[in-house]
């Protein structure tokens, strides 16, 4: 075996805990999870340990009932009614529309709106996230459009009758 070879079959060997990318996401996020609990913990923080405490549980609760069966659910369909040469595009306006949804979220339900301040949060964010998700979706269709695979007649078919 050449000297490649083994180099190559050595690091497939390798634990995923000795690569590089495992530590220094180790330390990125150790880092950042300390910044958070300290911001909790710090005296000045506006939250309270059990409103902090209800917001996890209520978290999680609400992405093991509800999100990832819903998640589970549309993937299943789409893997199940959507045809392969179209699939990808469905996903990625899925994802697409999901992601947008999320941050639009508190835009939308007006977090942060104050009476005294007109210029916080001054437009109408549900009727821009409808009209950003609907233009997504018309990409999806155009591009479904431009994928489409086009039948061809058959030989038989394009015979005169008799």
């Amino acid at each position: 075996m050449s000297d490649t070879a083994a180099d190559a079959a050595e690091s497939r060997a390798e634990p995923e805990m000795n690569r590089p990318i495992f530590w220094g996401g180790l330390v990125i996020g150790g880092a950042a999870m300390a910044f958070g609990i300290r911001g909790l913990i710090d005296e000045r923080a506006a939250a309270s340990p059990l409103a902090v405490g209800r917001l996890l549980v209520g978290s999680a609760l609400f992405h093991d009932a509800l999100l990832a069966p819903a998640v589970f659910l549309l993937g299943w369909a789409i893997a199940r009614y959507v045809p392969g040469w179209a699939r990808a595009a469905v996903q990625a306006g899925l994802f697409a529309s999901a992601v947008i949804a999320l941050y639009a979220w508190p835009f939308v339900r007006g977090y942060g709106r104050a009476d005294t301040n007109p210029s916080a949060l001054p437009v109408n964010y549900g009727r821009g996230l409808t009209i950003l998700v609907a233009l997504i979706w018309l990409a999806v269709a155009v591009g479904l459009q431009v994928r489409r695979p086009r039948t061809r007649l058959s030989t038989e078919s394009s015979k005169p009758l008799p």
